[in-house]
């Protein structure tokens, strides 16, 4: 064995060189099926990205990468994505996540004479508080030859919300003043996705602004105090899954002078009932132009 690893060291060793042309590639072979794939790469990879504006910041992200593979190719090289994507995190000096994206995109496609798209997910937490998270995914899509470029942005969100319906009929019967009647509550699960051909907005401060379509926020640690705040703060404001969606989208149109007239816009609730067998699910889809009808 040492033998031959002797002698396939000579084989490839020019003057103290490595001739990698002497390797064989297998992904430059013919594919069976000359067959062209749309998406092909490497998901689930964990790392950290420090971004940098006035001051510095890490964020733990999970990250997808993939590209397109021609007809005549039988493999990606899936080594020189994960080699941009070290390059990127050593030499990069991205002011914003997605100015993070932008820049691997760029070195994905300029390391790939071969392909023409490049798509990345990136996926992480962030914190209202240090126990409060919610979740930001986003994408970007790049296309070399027709220029065709999005951006995805997609927020989920969880807070509190009290039924009106069950709190207006208690209080008709009982007559009890409004705000201090009692209804049945749920925990209420909030997901926005805009898709945009640049996306020029802020999360956090659409985040923060997103918490107010919920009767109140759920919080992780409650005192006894804080219980009945909250629970009083929730009574005072009850709302439908049809109310925190419309709500929403009124929030994201006030954040939205950045975006492209054309940026696709879709909100979904998932309601989690809390006295019936089943869950309340709402959902509306619309152009920012769409949108504008409304809010004249």
């Amino acid at each position: 064995m040492l033998n031959s690893m002797k002698g396939l060291e000579t084989m490839l060793l020019l003057n103290g060189v490595l001739r990698m042309s002497e390797i064989p590639d297998v992904h430059k072979e013919f594919p069976n099926y000359r067959i062209p794939l749309d998406k092909v790469g490497i998901q689930g990879i964990e790392t950290k990205i420090a971004i940098c504006n006035d001051k510095c910041r890490e964020y733990d992200v999970t990250l997808d990468i993939y590209v397109d593979l021609s007809s005549d190719m039988r493999g990606v090289h899936l080594s020189r994505l994960t080699s941009c994507l070290k390059e990127c995190l050593d030499n990069c000096k991205p002011n914003s996540i997605m100015n993070f994206l932008e820049l691997l995109a760029k070195k994905i496609l300029d390391a790939y004479d071969e392909i023409n798209k490049v798509e990345i997910v990136l996926k992480t937490k962030d914190y209202i508080d240090r126990m409060e998270p919610f979740e930001l995914k986003y994408t970007i899509h790049r296309e070399r030859l027709n220029s065709i470029k999005w951006d995805e942005l997609n927020i989920k969100l969880v807070g509190l919300t009290a039924c009106p319906c069950a709190q207006r009929v208690y209080s008709y019967f009982e007559n009890t003043p409004l705000q201090n009647t009692p209804t049945h509550m749920q925990r209420t699960i909030l997901e926005i996705k805009i898709r945009s051909k640049e996306m020029n907005i802020d999360p956090f401060k659409l985040v923060n602004s997103l918490y107010e379509c919920f009767s109140s926020p759920i919080k992780t640690v409650l005192k006894r105090i804080d219980e009945y705040k909250l629970v009083k703060s929730a009574l005072s404001k009850p709302l439908f899954a049809e109310d925190v969606i419309r709500k929403s989208l009124a929030i994201i149109y006030k954040h939205s002078s950045m975006l492209d007239a054309d940026s696709m816009i879709i909100a979904k609730v998932y309601s989690m009932d809390s006295i019936h067998p089943f869950n309340v699910y709402s959902e509306a889809r619309y152009t920012l132009n769409d949108l504008r009808k409304f809010f004249k």
